[in-house]
């Protein structure tokens, strides 16, 4: 698990009503689905973790200017 402080929660919209991947301020994106190990998703809660590992695939390695530009207010 990352040790830095999270930058961002992000909603993935018709996932969950609320955040499902955190990104911390170091670039770290964490999977909330995710089991304790971080191996797969939790049981009962593969459709959730499917999308977020997805989301982050995609979005994973952006640069970090672009994480400071879109934290910073």
């Amino acid at each position: 698990m990352a040790t830095s402080p999270i930058a961002m929660l992000i909603e993935l919209q018709g996932v969950y009503d609320g955040w499902s991947v955190a990104l911390y301020e170091d670039g770290t994106m964490v999977n909330r689905w995710a089991n304790e190990n971080g191996t797969g998703p939790q049981p009962g809660l593969e459709r959730r973790w499917a999308a977020a590992e997805e989301y982050i695939s995609i979005h994973d390695g952006v640069p970090d200017e672009y994480y400071q530009a879109a934290t910073s207010e």
